[in-house]
């Protein structure tokens, strides 16, 4: 796991809780999927933009267009995959 997914799932757990104001929320189940939502996939900013796909064509710039942005797919990929897998066992 890359520290940057713990950053983030732990962000998302945090911004859960901070929604529990009193005892009457509770029983209510943690969102934190709105948050790595958000994070991944809920904006624009997530996705392979017409930028990285022209740019990456560019020998000079290419190589370090088409990193970055495999960079950015391994990091959502090893986020949504442990977060998965922590609720999982939680269940259990």
């Amino acid at each position: 796991m890359q520290a940057d997914t713990v950053v983030a799932l732990m962000e998302s757990a945090d911004t859960a809780m901070d929604t529990i104001t009193d005892e009457s929320t509770l029983d209510l189940p943690l969102e934190d999927w709105k948050w790595i939502f958000n994070y991944v996939g809920g904006n624009e900013g997530s996705e392979i933009s017409w930028f990285t796909l022209k740019f990456g064509q560019f020998p000079e710039i290419g190589p370090y267009v088409r990193k970055r942005a495999y960079q950015k797919l391994s990091l959502h990929y090893d986020i949504l995959v442990n977060y998965v897998e922590c609720h999982e066992k939680t269940q259990k």
